[in-house]
């Protein structure tokens, strides 16, 4: 029962070694600048993201540039200059080490209204359906057998002797 639990502390403990879910990025720009709002399932604000994005079109024409994070939620890098016209945007994160997760759209550049694109949750560091069924179907299997031991092992109990007992008339006291 000892290793089990140190089974589960040690996965409750570790950090997350890869995206658990899909994460959406809102583009936009803005005063000259690319913008990208990360947000969680929740729409919560994803914060500390390795951004990059990479505009290309088929023309040859790449721009590149690291989205470093400048508000809550929000990352964003100078636009690029490019001429008008059809392009691939690539949004890449590599937040997390060994892995490196991307969305790409084909855009109008420059964008004239906000752009949703999604990345997709990462295979890499995803927990093992074995190991989850086991951690699962353990203490079930073994609460069951403690169970089954406790009702075995219960000393039977002893019949009751049955006592005769004399019963003598009072005695008038006058």
């Amino acid at each position: 029962m000892k290793w089990l639990w140190l089974v589960f502390l040690a996965l409750l403990g570790s950090p997350a070694l890869a995206h658990s879910v899909a994460v959406d990025m809102d583009v936009f720009l803005r005063a000259g600048r690319l913008i990208v709002l990360m947000g969680g399932p929740g729409g919560q604000p994803l914060n500390n993201a390795k951004l990059e994005y990479v505009l290309f079109n088929e023309g040859g024409q790449t721009y590149r540039s690291p989205l470093p994070q400048v508000a809550d939620g929000e990352y964003g890098a100078q636009a690029p200059k490019a001429a008008a016209g059809t392009y691939t945007l690539l949004l890449r994160d590599t937040t997390f080490q060994g892995e490196a997760l991307e969305a790409q759209a084909v855009i109008a550049y420059p964008p004239s209204k906000p752009l949703r694109l999604t990345l997709p949750p990462s295979k890499v560091g995803a927990p093992d359906a074995t190991l989850l069924i086991a951690l699962t179907v353990a203490p079930v299997g073994l609460s069951l057998l403690v169970l089954v031991f406790i009702l075995v092992s219960r000393p039977k109990p002893r019949a009751l002797e049955a006592q005769v007992l004399e019963v003598k008339p009072l005695e008038e006291s006058r």
